[in-house]
């Protein structure tokens, strides 16, 4: 395998926690428009879901920054229990390592009826959870589990992004050392949506790994079309030119 620190794939959650941030922050300004004691709450609660976010972005990842967020994540479900909320408890706990804390969270989030897009960012996000610990304990029904919430999302209507879900699943294949599959699932990703970086990059390194080199060095090519600064592919093309 490639032994260079950006070549490392990752299994992916949405977009900064789930692009709830982003949904969350369109939220704040509604919560500005109303007056109620229920309107007040949910715009201090949105406060303290903002500072929680906040400190997930600006701190270091570690235990201390992840307690600190919980602690503003708890404030904000005490006074407005919203799915978006439990569902970024849910992965605070899992960084951690409150594993079943963790997916009763998730459980406690869709139970709250969330919108259908936010719905559907929490199942990836629990997938993401669920193939993360499978892979580390070497828990198949688990990874099983992940597949299966994925497969799913594709064929959802309500999912934008289902070559995500793909690529995903692309990421277990290969940490599984699987590369054909994998090389599959991000051939996948690509053919619904062809300007995604993160997926032809991946692409080439599992094609590097099942020795078709000539694919990778397309790839290569292309992400670096794309996006020429990119580091990674950069490294990558000077390995293919040996």
């Amino acid at each position: 395998m490639l032994n260079i620190k950006s070549f490392r794939l990752e299994i992916k959650m949405t977009r900064n926690l789930n692009l709830i941030a982003v949904y969350l922050v369109f939220s704040l300004i509604i919560c500005f428009l109303g007056c109620t004691k229920k309107d007040k709450n949910s715009k201090l609660a949105g406060t303290y879901y903002k500072l929680g976010v906040l400190e997930l972005e600006e701190g270091a990842k570690e235990d201390k920054t992840y307690k600190t967020a919980l602690e503003h994540i708890n404030k904000a479900i005490e006074l407005y229990n919203k799915p978006e909320y439990l569902a970024l408890k849910a992965t605070l706990l899992f960084k951690l390592d409150k594993e079943k804390e963790c997916f009763d969270f998730f459980t406690k989030a869709l139970e709250a009826k969330p919108e259908p897009k936010i719905k559907m960012d929490i199942l990836n996000n629990k997938a993401c959870l669920l193939a993360q610990i499978g892979l580390k304990n070497n828990q198949q029904q688990k990874v099983k589990q992940a597949f299966e919430i994925w497969s799913a999302l594709e064929d959802d209507m309500d999912y934008l992004t289902p070559e995500v879900a793909l690529v995903n699943q692309g990421n277990v294949y290969f940490v599984q050392k699987n590369y054909e599959l994998a090389k599959d699932k991000f051939k996948q990703a690509i053919q619904i949506a062809p300007n995604y970086v993160d997926a032809r990059y991946y692409l080439a390194i599992a094609a590097y790994e099942a020795q078709d080199l000539q694919l990778a060095k397309n790839e290569i090519s292309t992400v670096l079309y794309l996006e020429p600064d990119h580091q990674g592919a950069k490294e990558m093309q000077n390995i293919l030119q040996k």
